[in-house]
């Protein structure tokens, strides 16, 4: 789950298409209360569906992050996956503003 995602330039304002993110499970137990977060300079530039909430063991599900510029130029981020028992991971997203 750690290839980045790079997402095409994308004019200051508008939106790209969406990029799929998946995530399995494979932990011998259900990963329960999964959330994905974003971080880092330009978080405010990318937006996340949110994921399932629960996910059993060696099933996998996607969701979506979308890349909307708010200036021009290189902007990066983090989307960090996690769940209560089960260890956090991180994607990192790019993306250039023109």
């Amino acid at each position: 789950m750690t290839r980045p995602r790079a997402f095409p330039r994308t004019p200051v304002g508008k939106r790209s298409k969406p990029e799929a993110i998946r995530v399995t499970n494979s932990g011998g137990t259900t990963a329960t209360g999964i959330t994905a977060r974003l971080s880092g300079k330009a978080a405010k530039d990318f937006l996340l569906t949110r994921p399932a909430d629960t996910l059993a063991p060696g099933a996998a599900t996607s969701f979506r992050a979308t890349f909307r510029p708010r200036a021009k130029g290189t902007r990066k981020a983090t989307a960090t996956v996690s769940a209560h028992n089960a260890a956090a991971k991180s994607v990192p997203l790019k993306g250039r503003g023109k």
